[in-house]
């Protein structure tokens, strides 16, 4: 078993000797050589790497979902807001005059006080 404790082929794990067997500790936690840990090194994760990897892939499909009604959400509140805004903006308009209106309003009735004024003398 000595040969198994080159550095390059310890893994850590986390897990104790009670449930390795042969195990020693090392820098960071439980390293065990022995074949789990050559299977990680290949590429094969052992059986709590696999474990771990399905959950955070639901929790990543969770957290999209999440996002994606979320978006949806606000798109539908934007969709509204326009819709109210535009309401508002064209009872506005039928009820006020627009600016031109105002001015000619204002320049006809400077006009009519000029000609009284000029009728009075």
């Amino acid at each position: 078993m000595d040969r198994f404790f080159d550095e390059d082929v310890m893994v850590s794990t986390g897990v104790g000797p009670a449930q390795m067997g042969s195990a020693r500790l090392g820098k960071w936690g439980w390293v065990v050589p022995c074949r789990a840990g050559l299977g990680f090194l290949r590429g094969r994760p052992t059986f709590w790497e696999k474990k771990k990897g399905k959950d955070n892939r639901k929790k990543r499909k969770r957290k999209k979902k999440k996002k994606e009604k979320e978006k949806e959400k606000e798109k539908v509140e934007e969709e509204e807001e326009k819709q109210t805004k535009k309401k508002k903006n064209k009872k506005k308009n039928k009820n006020s005059p627009s600016l031109m209106t105002l001015f000619l309003e204002k320049r006809s009735n400077e006009i009519i006080v000029e000609t009284a004024s000029i009728n009075s003398f």
